[in-house]
């Protein structure tokens, strides 16, 4: 076992600090209207002065031992992590989460000075959980580069190992399986394909795994910093994503065996407990959910219509039923053939006389030709190599830990491994998305602790095919890193575009034949060609692209108007501007044209968007009003 003097790590601490200070500064910031560059500088310089004062993050980090990423699994993994840099840094943001609401609020945020609520028809600007755009703010008021805000989720994916090898042992798996596992679980697909991304969903995991660190190391050690940090930890978890707040139970399993040293310390320190959970409140997704009721009269924030559509009406069906749907998620290659026979069998048996159980499920079945950050979950090669270890270690005795501490381990194991999959079971009885693989990212390393925990799983690491397969997971990992739709390695915009070296290999085909689209949401740019720099713009649409119209946000101003704002109402704005969408109309542009001239305008020019995957882009329209 991990001995009980190694604390959280210094790397890990820092982390967890400069997020919930992300989270205090915004809304500190927005308290005074300074949610800009000058006060994100501040902000850092006071984070940097306090930490140092206090003492509580260790500025002597510990020094990287490049000797052990020459070997084997650390080798590879190393190059994977090269590769996922190498693509955020070529490819800007494709996500399409992002370019709908959470960049388009940050932007809005912005050029207000202040966090507020956004009166728009698209609730998602604000109902949404923000954890992963806290990061972003400072970052996009300095007016760093779009291709920047991939940092958060690469900084936080350089923890995931670490954090599962110690997760993974004291939850009672073995220290050889565990130092495997570790690089394996780290190299699904979800994680490598949204390391480099701007998407949410595995963003959450490095917050779930130190929260239960940091549970059960206060298990042994039963300090009160470390208690400390968990919470901080619990909160900015639940943050992220809302779907994330499940992840509570297995959280409150790890602690429940130290609940006696647990209620010690909160009644020993009274006012640092209250100050401590008033903490945890600012920095999780409290403050939101109160946000949510206030404005709408749910904790969800969501709308009657889209309830309708992504809740589903048996949650106990939708339970059992989409076990399978996971399942097949995660089994699927990263370029499957013959998906369009498999959506055509799908949609024939939901819309039979089973479909009334259907109800709230978005598209149930379907898959997608090519996956990618958007749906991965966490791929057919590790999945196949969970149940290798499962089925391997089934009914074998083996070097295992022995002794009360090995025991009692694994029951926490056990513990955690149930919550988890309980915690995985509410969140499937209520969602019914088509991309349901992706929202189990911080799921994961949890939902495949049984096959770790197997008595026999220890004798795996001296055996040479199970090595193997190891290293054929991370191959696998880089492999899919180079073949992401949206940031496809192996065939580089640079390439693609710069003659002839574009025509080496025939790169262009495999592009096309591959359905690979790199300028996914980088269209509008042909709009700034007409407007004056500086000149406010007005986003009369409820689908994503102003935010390539507004950044950095000090560029220009884009004020969020109803798609079918009246003539008076535009007006009264003062814009000389406006883009806008037809999207449902069968004649796009005509309907443009028509729109333009109820309003007084007339369109300057038509760009075609692509705003969904694989769809053909439909017109947006530059109206020039008087």
């Amino acid at each position: 076992m991990i001995r009980s003097s190694e604390e959280i790590s210094p790397w890990v601490r820092l982390w967890l600090a400069w997020s919930a200070g992300c989270a205090l500064a915004t809304g500190g910031l927005s308290a005074v209207g300074a949610l800009n560059g000058w006060g994100w500088s501040l902000f850092l310089a006071v984070f940097l002065a306090a930490s140092t004062a206090a003492g509580w993050i260790q500025w002597s980090l510990p020094q990287i031992r490049v000797r052990r990423y020459r070997r084997g699994l650390p080798a590879v993994f190393a190059g994977l992590v090269g590769l996922v840099a190498f693509g955020a840094l070529v490819f800007p943001p494709t996500n399409i989460d992002t370019l709908w609401y959470r960049l388009p609020r940050v932007i809005q945020w912005l050029q207000a000075g202040r966090w507020h609520w956004l009166e728009t028809e698209r609730w998602r600007l604000n109902s949404i959980a923000f954890g992963l755009e806290l990061h972003w703010l400072p970052l996009a008021a300095w007016g760093w580069p779009d291709r920047a805000l991939a940092l958060p989720n690469l900084l936080s994916f350089l923890l995931l190992p670490g954090l599962l090898f110690r997760v993974f042992r004291q939850a009672g798996v073995t220290g050889a399986v565990a130092r495997t596992a570790m690089w394996v679980v780290a190299s699904g697909w979800c994680f490598v394909g949204q390391a480099g991304s701007t998407a949410s969903d595995a963003f959450a995991a490095v917050y779930f795994l130190a929260a239960l660190d940091t549970a059960l190391t206060f298990g042994r050690t039963q300090r009160a910093g470390t208690l400390a940090w968990s919470l901080v930890s619990a909160a900015l978890l639940t943050n992220t994503k809302q779907t994330n707040l499940p992840l509570l139970l297995p959280w409150v399993l790890a602690l429940w065996p130290a609940r006696t040293a647990l209620l010690s310390v909160l009644r020993g320190y009274p006012l640092r407990t209250v100050g401590l959970l008033g903490l945890g409140f600012l920095i999780s997704t409290g403050p939101l959910l109160l946000a949510n009721i206030v404005h709408t009269g749910g904790w969800t924030g969501t709308p009657a219509w889209a309830n309708e559509r992504w809740k589903p009406a048996h949650p106990w069906f939708a339970m059992v039923i989409q076990l399978p749907f996971l399942l097949v998620q995660n089994l699927q290659l990263p370029i499957t053939p013959g998906t369009d026979a498999w959506n055509a069998v799908a949609e024939r048996w939901v819309s039979g006389p089973i479909a009334p159980w259907f109800q709230g499920f978005d598209l149930p079945g379907r898959l997608y030709a090519q996956i990618g950050e958007q749906c991965a979950g966490l791929g057919c090669a590790p999945v196949l190599w969970v149940f290798a270890t499962f089925w391997a270690g089934r009914g074998r005795g083996g070097i295992a830990d022995s002794g009360a501490t090995r025991t009692a381990g694994r029951s926490i194991g056990w513990c955690l491994a149930i919550g988890t999959w309980l915690a995985a079971g509410v969140v499937l009885s209520r969602i019914g998305f088509l991309e349901l693989a992706r929202y189990f990212a911080a799921y994961y390393p949890l939902l495949l602790l049984p096959a770790l925990l197997r008595v026999g799983a220890a004798n795996l690491p001296r055996r040479r095919w199970w090595r193997g397969a190891s290293l054929a997971v991370l191959l696998a990992g880089v492999g899919f890193v180079a073949t992401l739709r949206h940031r496809p390695l192996l065939c580089p915009p640079a390439l693609l575009q710069a003659p002839p070296l574009g025509r080496i290999g025939g790169l262009h085909r495999l592009g096309d034949a591959l359905g690979f689209q790199t300028g996914f949401g980088r269209q509008l740019g042909a709009f700034e060609q007409i407007v004056p720099p500086g000149e406010p713009i007005g986003w009369a649409h409820d689908s994503p692209g102003e935010a390539e119209l507004a950044w950095p946000p000090s560029r220009r101003r884009i004020a969020l108007l109803p798609p079918q704002v009246d003539r008076e109402s535009l007006h009264r704005t003062g814009l000389h501007w406006v883009v806008t969408s037809a999207i449902t109309e069968p004649d796009q542009p005509a309907a443009l044209q028509r729109w333009a001239a109820e309003r007084g305008g007339h369109v300057r020019a038509l760009v075609p968007f692509v705003f969904r995957f694989g769809q053909p882009g439909v017109p947006y329209a530059l109206i020039e009003l008087p």
